[in-house]
């Protein structure tokens, strides 16, 4: 069964495209489209596709093999030189590395850090809010923080340890328009950003959750303002929650999204349908199916929309606008199978409106604030190239100046005025 308003496409089904173990859009070559990056754990290697500007893509092209057994890939502009590079977190060779994108095509492996025992996911952003982004690597058994020099030199530290950590996401939780992180183990543990490269630990979520925390991802899900987050336990728990944020970054439950997931690797909070409330997108990894839930905007959330059911083990999901449409796009992983993609067809009639010269986000691009003047009040949302929510913001009627404390980079800007909807991107120098 598919679900109307989804067309898949074949992106690679070749042997080289087994295995993959993550999935990343970004803008590479700089042509205003996002491309995709995958690493797959056979036969050990790190490739891209181009984007070709209309939503298909080019033939794989080999970035590295010198990473072991890849397990998780991220994207940013580590050297500040206006490109995107490449970041691999590898298990087999315990190794944290960069690949410096040098006008659209990779350089060598640079090894920022070695000796992990299990690694598990690698995140980016600028922590420390000197303008360069930063790293911190999961690993089985401690949480490293890696400050960013901005010429892709890197000082690391300890942030957490002494236990086993499951997952990783980062989000502004205590609302100051810093990054927050929140980690995964048999509770949730919540370190709260300092703006100087240092964090606290908030004790107050510890006793929220006595289970595997498998997956975490955050969003606004009921509308007021501030992250939620959405929990994935294991494969002995069916159950996927989201606990609602008391706007300081205190955490209780919300509510239950589904109670028959299985097998799920990878989670999103990204809205599909264009209504600017963060939807539920995952892969059931045992029953093949690849899924969506409406978001109602008050926390509830509609039974499994099945997009698509594959005969091989699904593992890997990602979104972004690969066609430029305003609207989001889906990759998906299955197994031995290959790479697929699903267009995104929800809104093909067009619910999100032109700005006028007026409401246009300016100076665009921009480093530290945008200004918009908003015919009413409303809200505007900030979200990556994948679809993530960064931040948000109420508008007033009349003019509006917007801090950004964002990395340099191309992102995806809504906002509303009550009546329509508006979408423009955004680009962060």
């Amino acid at each position: 069964m598919t679900q109307p308003g989804f067309s898949e496409k074949v992106i690679d089904t070749s042997d080289a495209a087994t295995g993959i173990t993550s999935i990343v859009p970004c803008d590479f070559n700089n042509d205003g489209y996002a491309d995709i990056t995958t690493s797959q754990s056979y036969p050990n290697e790190i490739a891209v596709y181009f984007n070709t500007g209309n939503g298909d893509y080019e033939n794989r092209q080999l970035v590295s093999t010198a990473a072991y057994y890849p397990v998780d890939l991220a994207a940013a502009d580590l050297n500040d030189d206006g490109w995107n590079d490449l970041i691999s977190i590898s298990r087999q060779d315990e190794k944290l590395a960069w690949y410096p994108n040098q006008n659209g095509s990779f350089g060598d492996q640079i090894v920022i850090d070695t000796g992990f025992f299990f690694t598990v996911e690698v995140v980016t952003d600028d922590f420390n809010a000197d303008g360069y982004p930063d790293l911190i690597a999961l690993d089985d058994t401690v949480v490293r923080y890696y400050q960013n020099d901005g010429e892709g030199n890197f000082t690391s530290s300890t942030l957490a340890g002494q236990t086993e950590f499951y997952s990783i996401d980062i989000a502004d939780i205590n609302g100051d328009d810093l990054p927050d992180v929140l980690l995964g183990t048999l509770q949730i543990y919540t370190y709260i950003n300092n703006g100087d490269g240092t964090f606290t630990r908030d004790t107050r979520n510890d006793n929220l959750i006595s289970s595997f925390i498998f997956e975490i991802e955050t969003g606004d899900i009921d509308g007021d303002g501030d992250m939620d987050m959405a929990i994935y336990y294991s494969n002995t728990n069916p159950d996927i929650d989201w606990y609602e944020n008391d706007g300081t970054g205190k955490f209780s439950l919300g509510g239950n999204i589904t109670q028959s997931s299985n097998d799920v690797k990878r989670m999103e909070l990204v809205d599909l349908n264009n209504d600017n409330h963060p939807d539920f997108l995952t892969a059931y990894g045992q029953t093949g199916q690849l899924v969506w839930m409406e978001n109602n905007a008050q926390g509830l959330f509609s039974s499994e929309n099945i997009i698509g059911t594959y005969d091989a083990l699904l593992d890997q999901v990602a979104t972004t606008d690969t066609d430029l449409d305003d609207d989001l796009d889906i990759f998906c992983s299955a197994g031995s199978t290959g790479l697929f993609a699903w267009e995104n067809l929800l809104t093909a009639t067009g619910k999100h409106d032109k700005p006028s010269t007026t409401q246009r986000l300016h100076p665009n691009p921009a480093t530290n604030y945008v200004n918009l003047r908003n015919s009413s009040a409303g809200q505007v949302d900030f979200y990556n190239l994948q679809g993530k929510q960064l931040k948000e913001n109420t508008l007033k009627k009349g003019a509006n100046s917007i801090s950004l404390n964002l990395p340099k980079g191309v992102y995806l800007v809504r906002w509303s005025d009550g009546k329509s909807h508006f979408t423009q991107k955004l680009v962060v120098k």
